[in-house]
């Protein structure tokens, strides 16, 4: 019976409903999967005031505070109770499933670090080998320029090498020119010069036989007029 005096203490409060409450909370917990008593917070409260009800001995449920929710400890679970041992069957199906679940992600986490540094190391390789490719296509046109360059400055080189002999045989050419040229002159003058000396003394000759005969000419005459 509620006085005055029970309702004022709070232990007798206590008393009076904690059966009441607990037994709400079993009811609705065995309706619902332990992880939904977390997710689904709101259900679970209303299912607790419809299992309660409103009218609590005059007193009137308002609302449900759910301060915190705690699993009991598996060792303490007694295997000999029927609802301790579903518990027990409960706690078991869902840790081992988690744990299942948990080494299937890790495993799969590992798989997927394996194929990234996997993949990671075969990018690696690749840029490796572009880099190579790149710095030998480099190599071979800084080669091909090096080695144009070079068969250009060859090229230059014996152009004006031709050019200068071009130049000097040119050069030999007109000094055998001026030189056959000067050694013709100087026979054709040698020539006529001879020619010169010998109609010279053609005419020495001539007039000394011509003077002779006019001599012999003269003492003719003068012998003849003695």
């Amino acid at each position: 019976m509620l006085t005055p005096e029970r309702v004022s203490d709070l232990n007798q409060l206590r008393e009076l409903f904690e059966a009441k409450f607990s037994e709400a909370l079993k009811t609705v917990g065995k309706q619902m999967e332990f992880h939904e008593l977390f997710t689904e917070r709101t259900k679970f409260r209303e299912q607790i005031q419809n299992t309660i009800g409103k009218d609590l001995d005059g007193f009137l449920l308002q609302d449900v505070a759910i301060d915190y929710l705690e699993q009991t400890p598996l060792d303490q679970h007694d295997p000999s109770n029927v609802l301790d041992a579903e518990g027990i069957k409960k706690i078991t199906e869902i840790t081992q499933r988690e744990r299942v679940l948990s080494n299937e992600f890790s495993q799969r986490a590992l798989v997927r670090i394996e194929k990234e540094n996997a993949d990671a190391d075969i990018a690696r390789r690749e840029q490796k080998r572009r880099n190579e490719e790149d710095t030998a296509k480099q190599a071979r046109s800084i080669s091909e320029v090096k080695a144009n360059e070079e068969a250009l400055a060859r090229k230059v080189i014996e152009s004006r090498r031709m050019e200068v002999e071009g130049k000097r045989l040119e050069a030999e050419e007109s000094i055998r020119l001026r030189t056959e040229d000067m050694n013709r002159a100087v026979q054709e003058r040698e020539f006529t010069v001879r020619k010169e000396k010998q109609r010279l003394e053609q005419e020495a000759i001539q007039e000394g036989d011509e003077a002779r005969v006019r001599r012999e000419r003269l003492v003719s005459l003068t012998e003849m007029e003695k």
